[in-house]
């Protein structure tokens, strides 16, 4: 079922929130729950007497209750096992939508947006398939949601190779953006086959591959009139060799 219906049909109550502990000194990683990564928690609960299949696809957005905490992007599916009546707590890899705004901590509040824009579903699934839960993928989010330039990425941790990769991640998605203007960035040209390529292209293969057997045939096989030259040459060439032999063993023994 997915988490929306669910919600929808009270089948499931849930709480979401941040990862990042303001009260607790360890530093974090952008990637262990700042504004990527594992950054988010989500708590379910089963309210039915049945086992539970909840599916959370990335995509869904994460708003935050407090306006100067960003929103946040799944961009990772969760399928949740629920059993009837308990509560399980599942984290979430998930992106910052609002490149300026503060980053969600365990005290800020989210709830699951019901709208979703396509273009940020698409990111969040280029993200997913491409294992870029990263920098990269979080370049990507920026650079659509808040139209971020390469000094913003490069402030958040972007380098030459990264800003490459986060601009093929967008064309992968199909996603046009400034960034990619700024940058003179040209998608990789991309080469469809189609049923008539494919048989045209073996009907050149065989054709080449028959010319090539031709060619092999015509020269590698014997004339019958040089093998048998070769022949009587071979046998000249011994029957000399053994007469040869013969006399000088002969003048031997007339000399003892």
């Amino acid at each position: 079922m997915n988490i929306l219906d669910a919600i929808d049909k009270k089948t499931i109550d849930y709480k979401a929130s941040g990862r990042y502990n303001t009260d607790d000194k360890t530093e974090y990683i952008d990637a262990d729950g700042q504004y990527y990564g594992k950054s988010m928690l989500i708590i379910l609960h089963n309210n039915s007497d049945d086992t539970l299949y909840i599916y959370i696809p990335e995509g869904l957005m994460l708003v935050s209750e407090d306006t100067v905490i960003q929103d946040m992007l799944i961009t990772k599916p969760v399928y949740a096992l629920l059993k009837p009546k308990r509560t399980q707590t599942y984290p979430l890899y998930a992106m910052c939508s609002e490149i300026h705004d503060k980053v969600p901590a365990t005290h800020t509040k989210y709830t699951i947006s019901k709208n979703n824009d396509e273009k940020l579903v698409s990111i969040a699934q280029t993200i997913n398939r491409s294992f870029m839960q990263n920098v990269i993928g979080q370049g990507a989010v920026w650079a659509y949601t808040d139209n971020a330039t390469e000094e913003d990425l490069r402030t958040y941790g972007a380098r030459d190779e990264t800003l490459e990769l986060t601009l093929n991640l967008l064309a992968k998605a199909g996603i046009k953006t400034k960034l990619a203007e700024e940058l003179n960035f040209v998608p990789p040209v991309k080469i469809e086959a189609n049923k008539d390529s494919i048989i045209h292209s073996l009907s050149n293969d065989l054709d080449y591959a028959n010319t090539v057997l031709k060619y092999k045939k015509e020269n590698i096989e014997l004339n019958p009139i040089a093998f048998y030259s070769g022949i009587g040459v071979i046998i000249l060439i011994i029957g000399t060799t053994t007469y040869l032999a013969f006399r000088k063993r002969k003048n031997k023994n007339d000399l003892t």
